[in-house]
C-alpha cells in the first residue's frame, strides 16, 4: 500500500484517493511502517539490511515523507533516527552528478515533511527541538568528510522546512535556534593557531583567522537566505542570545545563562552555550555548565567567539539592502519588531560599554578578552548606526520619546538615546516634513535639562549628581544640534514660527541653568575650602560650557526673539568671565584647561550676542568693559595653544563689538572704561587693560563713517587725553601705552578732514598747557608735554605734508621746549 501511495503521489493522484487509502490503518501499523523505513535508511540498529542504492534510498525517503504528512503524531518517535540517517546518507552518497543531485532532492523533500512534523509533535513524545539540532545539525556541521556543497544544501533544506511551520513566530524562533546552534558548533570547532609566542593571551583576531572560510560564513549565509521579515525577527533573537552571554561573562556565574524561552522552538541560551563548550557528541549533563571563570582557555575563546559572531551576524543582517528597505517601509507588526530590535541594541550596547569600562578599571582581563570587548562594542555600535539611519522617523522618535519618558530606564540608555537622536537630527533638512516631527521631540530634551540633581551627602549621591549633570549636558548638546539643523534660514515661514515656539521654552530653561552654573562657579572660587564643590567642579564647568554653547546656537537662530532673555544671558556670562579671569590670573597652574574651556564658551556666546543683537547691548557695555572682563590681560597673554585659542576668540569678540555696536553707544562706554582703568586714585588700576580698550576703540573708529564720528569726537578725545596723561614708572610700559594711544588717534585723524584736524590738534595743544608759564614743572606737566610731542611726531611721520599747517602752529613751542631743556641741563652741570 505504501508503494501504491507513492506511485499515486508521483502520478498526480488526488488528495481524496490518498486520504481514502489511509483510512482504517491504525497508528501502530503506521509506526511499524515508519520503523521499517528508518531501518532501510540505516537509521536504527536492527536486523533490517540498509539499502545501498541511491534510488532505493530516495524511494524510502519519499515513503517516509508520506507517512509524516498523513500521520505525523504516530511516527514522531521514529523521526529523529530518520533524520540522523539522512545526515549519514548525505555524507556517503556516491555516484555520478545526476545521481547525487537526485539523492539530494529526495533528502530535501524528506526534510520538508519530517522537520515540520517533528517540530509540531515532538513535545507529545517528550522530545525537544534542541535534541534535533544537536544531533542532526551537529553531525552536519562537524562532519569532516562532508563536502561543502552538501552541507549547504542540507542546511538550506532544513531552513526551508522550518518556514513551513504553522505560524511566523514559530518559524522565526526555530530559524533563530538553528542559526545560533550553527554558530555554537562553529565556535566549538575553533582550533587556535599555536606558536612559540602564543599563550593564553592570544587575541580574538587569532581565533577569527583560525576559522575556515566556509565555517565563518555558514551562519551568515543561512541568515541571508531567510526571508527579510524573518531575518529581522531572527536578528532580534540572536541579539538576545548575545546579551545573555555577555551577562554571564560579566557576572562570572553559571546561573546567568539559565534562561528559559517561552517558545518550545527557541532553544535556551544555556543549551547554545553548552554546544559551544562541549560540542554535539558529548554525553555530559547540563550541570557541568560552570561559571565563566572556571572555563579553560579554549572554552573561554569559544564563548567569546560565539558572542562576537552573534553580534556581527546581527550587524550584517541589518545592513543588507533588503533589510534596510523593509525597515524603512515597515508597518504593523514589522514596526514593533524593528523598534524592539533598536531598543535591544541600545541596551546591549550600553551594557557592553559599561562592562568593558568596569573590567578594564579592575584590570582583570586577558589580552584576548580585551579584544573581545572592543569587538563587541564596535559591532553593537555599528548595528545601532545602521538601524537608526534607516528606521522611519515616526517610529524612531516614538521609541526615543518612550525611552526618555520612562523613569525606569537606565541613565546610560537615556544618554545613548539622546546621543543617537542628536546624530539623527543632523541629517534632517530644515524644510523637509521630518523637521516638524523632530521639533515635537524638543520638549522631551528640555525636560532632561530641567532634571533635578540630588544633594551631595555621600559617595553614592556624588555619583548620582555627576550622572544627572552628564544627562543634562547630553540634552544641551542635542538641543544645540536641533537648532542648527531644524531652524529654517528665513524667519517669515510657518516652519520658523513653529521652530521658535519650540526653542524659546528651551532657551528659558537653558538660561536658567546658565545662571545656576555661573553662581556655582563664583561660589566655588570664593570658598577654597569647599571640598564638595571641588569634587564636582569639573563636571559643573563642562555643563556650564555646554549651556553657553547651546545659548550661542539659540541666539544665532532666534535673533530678536532672544531680547527678553538678554539679562539672564549676558549678566551671568560676564560675571562668570570675570571670576574665571581672576582665578586664572591668580593661579600658578598654567595647565588649567577647565578655565580655558569656560573662557572659550563664554567668548563664543558673547560673540553671537554681539553679532545678532548689537543695538541692544547698551545696558551691558559698562559691564563688558569693566575690570577683569573682556579687556582682561588674562585673555590676551600666553603662547600655549589653548591660550592662543582664547586670545583669538577674544579678538573676535572685540572686533564684533567694535564693528557691529553703534559707535554712539560704544565710544562713551569705552571712554568711561579708560577713565576707570587709568584713574590715578584707584588702587590697582591696570594700564594693560587700557591698551585693550584702546585697541577696540581704534577698530571702532576705523570701521565708522566720518558722519558717525562727528558727534563722538569729544568722547574719543577725553579717552585719549586720559591715556596720554597716565603716569607709569617703567619706560617700556609707558612707551607701549603711548603707542596704542597714538594708533587710536591716528585712526581718528584719518577719518577727519583737514578742517577738522586743525581744531582737534589745537585742543591737544591746549591740553598740553603753556610751556613758558609752567614754572612749577610738575611731573604731570612733564607727562602731558612728553605725550604731546610724542603724538606730534607720530602724526608728522604718518601725515607728512598734510600735517605741516598744524606743525607750523607749534614751531615756536618747539624752541621754547629746547630753551627750557638747555637751561635745565646747564643748571644740572654746575
Amino acid at each position: 500500500s505504501l508503494c501504491e501511495e507513492e506511485s499515486q503521489q508521483n502520478s498526480g493522484g488526488s488528495k481524496r484517493s490518498r486520504s481514502s487509502s489511509w483510512s482504517g490503518i491504525s497508528d501502530k501499523t503506521v509506526s511499524l511502517q515508519a520503523s521499517v523505513l528508518v531501518g532501510l535508511l540505516g537509521g536504527k540498529a536492527s536486523s533490517i539490511q540498509p539499502l545501498s542504492s541511491g534510488r532505493g534510498r530516495a524511494l524510502s525517503l519519499g515513503l517516509l515523507a508520506c507517512l509524516c504528512e498523513q500521520a505525523p503524531s504516530a511516527v514522531v518517535s521514529s523521526l529523529l533516527p530518520a533524520l540522523m540517517s539522512l545526515a549519514e546518507v548525505s555524507s556517503t552518497t556516491e555516484g555520478d552528478e545526476s545521481e547525487k543531485k537526485s539523492s539530494t532532492a529526495a533528502i530535501g523533500e524528506a526534510l520538508h515533511a519530517i522537520v515540520p512534523a517533528y517540530c509540531i509533535h515532538a513535545h507529545s513524545a517528550n522530545l525537544s527541538f534542541f535534541t534535533l539540532l544537536k544531533d542532526f545539525v551537529g553531525r552536519i556541521v562537524t562532519k569532516e568528510r562532508q563536502c561543502e556543497k552538501t552541507r549547504h544544501s542540507l542546511l538550506d533544506h532544513f531552513l526551508q522546512a522550518l518556514r513551513q511551520l504553522p505560524t511566523k513566530q514559530d518559524s522565526s524562533d526555530a530559524a533563530a535556534s538553528l542559526i545560533a546552534c550553527v554558530m555554537a558548533l562553529e565556535s566549538y570547532n575553533i582550533q587556535l593557531p599555536r606558536t612559540d609566542d602564543d599563550n593564553d593571551d592570544s587575541t580574538m583576531t587569532n581565533s577569527n583567522s583560525a576559522l575556515k572560510k566556509n565555517e565563518a560564513s555558514e551562519s551568515i549565509r543561512l541568515l541571508a537566505n531567510a526571508p527579510t521579515p524573518m531575518r529581522i525577527a531572527v536578528s532580534l533573537s540572536l541579539l538576545q542570545y548575545a546579551e545573555k552571554l555577555m551577562s554571564s561573562i560579566c557576572s562570572q556565574s553559571a546561573n546567568s545563562v539559565e534562561l528559559h524561552s517561552g517558545s518550545k522552538l527557541k532553544v535556551n541560551i544555556s543549551e547554545v552555550a553548552l554546544l559551544a563548550l562541549v560540542g554535539p557528541n558529548s554525553d555530559e549533563e547540563r550541570k557541568q555548565l560552570t561559571s565563566y571563570s572556571e572555563y579553560t582557555g579554549d572554552q573561554k575563546r569559544s564563548i567569546l567567539y560565539l558572542t562576537v559572531s552573534l553580534l556581527q551576524t546581527v550587524r550584517d543582517a541589518t545592513s543588507t539592502p533588503s533589510a534596510k528597505k523593509l525597515v524603512r517601509k515597515s508597518q504593523g507588526n514589522d514596526v514593533d519588531l524593528c523598534l524592539r530590535l533598536w531598543q535591544e541594541l541600545m541596551q546591549t550596547h550600553v551594557n557592553a560599554l559599561r562592562a568593558h569600562s568596569k573590567l578594564i578599571a579592575n584590570d582583570v582581563l586577558e589580552d584576548f578578552e580585551k579584544r573581545f570587548w572592543v569587538a563587541a562594542t564596535t559591532a553593537t555600535s555599528a548595528c545601532l548606526e545602521n538601524l537608526q539611519n534607516i528606521l522611519p522617523v515616526p517610529h524612531f522618535l516614538a521609541s526615543v520619546s518612550s525611552t526618555l519618558s520612562e523613569d525606569s530606564v537606565d541613565d546610560y540608555i537615556r544618554k545613548k538615546t539622546i546621543r543617537l537622536l542628536s546624530e539623527r537630527v543632523a541629517e534632517v533638512n530644515s524644510d523637509s516634513p521630518e523637521a516638524l516631527l523632530f521639533l515635537e521631540a524638543v520638549p522631551e530634551l528640555v525636560s532632561q535639562v530641567c532634571v533635578a540633581r540630588p544633594k551631595i551627602t555621600d559617595e553614592t549621591s556624588l555619583v548620582s549628581y555627576r550622572r544627572a549633570i552628564v544627562m543634562q549636558q547630553g540634552a544641551l548638546i542635542a538641543i544645540e544640534s536641533f537648532a542648527r539643523s531644524l531652524y529654517p534660514p528665513t524667519d517669515d515661514s510657518k516652519l520658523a514660527k513653529k521652530a521658535s515656539d519650540a526653542f524659546i521654552p528651551a532657551l528659558t530653561s537653558v538660561t536658567r541653568l546658565l545662571g545656576e552654573g555661573a553662581s556655582s562657579w563664583i561660589d566655588s572660587n570664593s570658598d577654597d575650602n569647599n571640598n564638595s564643590s571641588y569634587d564636582v567642579r569639573d563636571v559643573e564647568c563642562q555643563l556650564f560650557s555646554s549651556a553657553a554653547l547651546c545659548i550661542y546656537r539659540l541666539v544665532t537662530v532666534l535673533k530678536a526673539r532672544c531680547i527678553p532673555h538678554l539679562p539672564s544671558i549676558v549678566t551671568p556670562l560676564l560675571a562668570a568671565l570675570k571670576s574665571i579671569n581672576i582665578f586664572i590670573g591668580s593661579t600658578t597652574d598654567q595647565a588649567d584647561t577647565t578655565g580655558k574651556f569656560l573662557q572659550l564658551s563664554i567668548l563664543r556666546t558673547l560673540s553671537a550676542v554681539a553679532e545678532t543683537l548689537p543695538q541692544f547691548l547698551l545696558p551691558y557695555l559698562p559691564l563688558i568693559f569693566s575690570k577683569n572682563a573682556l579687556a582682561s590681560i588674562v585673555l590676551r597673554r600666553g603662547t600655549a595653544e589653548g591660550e592662543n585659542s582664547v586670545r583669538a576668540a577674544t579678538d573676535e569678540v572685540s572686533e564684533v563689538l567694535a564693528t557691529r555696536t553703534p559707535i554712539r553707544q560704544l565710544v562713551p562706554a569705552l571712554s568711561q572704561a579708560l577713565g576707570r582703568n587709568l584713574s590715578q586714585n584707584e588702587e590697582g588700576s591696570s594700564w594693560e587693560e587700557a591698551t585693550s580698550i584702546l585697541a577696540i576703540m581704534k577698530i571702532a573708529v576705523e570701521s565708522s563713517q566720518r558722519s558717525e564720528l562727528t558727534p563722538v569726537i569729544g568722547k574719543i578725545f577725553n579717552g585719549l587725553v586720559t591715556s596720554y596723561a597716565y603716569e607709569l614708572k617703567k619706560a617700556d610700559n609707558r612707551e607701549e601705552l603711548l603707542s596704542n594711544t597714538n594708533k587710536c588717534l591716528l585712526a581718528l585723524v584719518m577719518k577727519l578732514s583737514e578742517a577738522q584736524l586743525r581744531p582737534l590738534y589745537a585742543r591737544l595743544r591746549e591740553w598740553r598747557g603753556d610751556i613758558k608759564n609752567d614754572k612749577d614743572s610738575s611731573s604731570s606737566s612733564h607727562v602731558r608735554r612728553s605725550a604731546f610731542w610724542n603724538l606730534s611726531a607720530e602724526l608728522s611721520k604718518s601725515l607728512r605734508s598734510i600735517f605741516l599747517p598744524c606743525l607750523t602752529s607749534v614751531i615756536s613751542d618747539v624752541f621754547d621746549e629746547l630753551e627750557i631743556a638747555v637751561s635745565i641741563l646747564c643748571k644740572g652741570s654746575k
